[in-house]
């Protein structure tokens, strides 16, 4: 019996639960890797059928493909914070890198982690709607329907946009 603020508690049952353990994802071996020179080239298709193959175990468990994973902002978060898994994918990619064009593994290696935070500061601000919210808020839908447009987007993305006479009404 214990004595808790004035009152007495009897234990009838008691049992510690199991942490859940967060799944350990390893990344796959590769023995050839696109060369990524810029930020540009993690966008193209070679690039992220390497990713996919790589983070085999991550995409499969998460149900996200590797383009997913550079478009979006969140899954970008989710990922990074797997930093051993990251940092020994970006490792073993600017090893291979390295040896195929006689390159510094150093320069390699930070040269890919570079080009990951451009790409993370990319999904960031395509996901941040703060300008567009301010332009509507100024009542200047044409522009903020013009802004829309010109954003470059993939070849493989599709949208409706309406012309900007439609939208105001004219």
């Amino acid at each position: 019996m214990e004595e808790t603020a004035g009152r007495y508690e009897k234990i009838v049952f008691e049992q510690e639960c199991r942490s859940r353990a967060e799944p350990s994802f390893g990344i796959s071996a590769v023995e050839e890797s696109p060369w990524c020179a810029k930020a540009d080239d993690l966008y193209r298709f070679e690039s992220h059928k390497m990713a996919g193959r790589l983070f085999r175990r991550y995409v499969d468990h998460k149900f996200v493909t590797a383009f997913e994973i550079l478009h979006s902002d969140w899954h970008l978060r989710d990922l990074r914070r797997l930093e051993d898994l990251v940092n020994q994918a970006t490792h073993r990619i600017a090893a291979v890198q390295a040896r195929t064009r006689k390159a510094r593994l150093i320069d390699r290696a930070d040269l890919l982690y570079r080009a990951l935070d451009r790409v993370s500061a990319r999904a960031k601000y395509a996901t941040d709607p703060t300008s567009y919210v301010q332009m509507l808020e100024r009542k200047e839908i044409c522009a903020a329907g013009s802004a829309i447009r010109a954003k470059p987007r993939s070849s493989a993305w599709t949208s409706y946009s309406p012309k900007p006479s439609t939208v105001a009404g004219r």
